[in-house]
């Protein structure tokens, strides 16, 4: 098809492509901090991240998520092999994820404890999605199906916390929320 077009429709094509690709890397590059902390190199944000390196990581996915990936090790093989009630794993779970809650007072505000809050939340949610696989009789993709479900469920709570506390200490620094303009996300 493209034998057919005139050789400078095919260099503009060419063209487009590779502007299309220093985009998309320039992009990374400007964001990719905010990759890993999704938080703005800003002093407001210091107890939301912690730093290997120089680089900064976001508490609540670097440590939640491995937190949830121990959850689900621990409680699997004892609800496979009935060593633990899977019921009870699925009530660990959903106390343990109610940890989310403490964001609304000021328990969170000391990094230790955010550690902690964020340890219980991803604990939880391994304690739920091991619970899902077990106690749902159904075909494995319909499972993983339920699983990615819940696990998005599970995120609506934090994504709207993180949603208001980022918003409001935004809206009361200089730049309103401008991002474009915000030093945080510049390099």
């Amino acid at each position: 098809m493209s034998a057919d077009l005139p050789r400078d429709q095919d260099e503009v094509k060419i063209e487009k492509k590779v502007n299309f690709w220093q985009k998309l890397k320039k992009t990374y590059a400007e964001y990719k901090p905010y990759l890993i902390s999704h938080h703005p190199n800003c002093e407001k944000y210091e107890e939301h991240v912690f730093k290997i390196r120089e680089k900064k990581f976001c508490i609540g996915c670097f440590i939640g998520y491995p937190a949830a990936i121990l959850g689900i090790g621990i409680s699997f093989p004892l609800v496979f092999f009935e060593l633990i009630n899977v019921w009870i794993f699925f009530g660990i779970g959903i106390v343990f994820s109610c940890a989310v809650l403490l964001s609304l007072t000021h328990f969170t505000k000391k990094r230790g404890r955010k550690i902690l809050q964020k340890l219980l939340i991803g604990m939880g949610s391994g304690f739920i999605i091991t619970s899902i696989w077990e106690l749902l009789s159904i075909v494995w993709y319909f499972r993983l199906l339920l699983i990615w479900v819940a696990i998005i469920v599970l995120n609506i709570p934090i994504s709207l916390m993180h949603y208001k506390t980022h918003h409001k200490i935004c809206e009361n620094c200089e730049w309103k929320n401008d991002w474009k303009k915000c030093p945080g996300f510049q390099q």
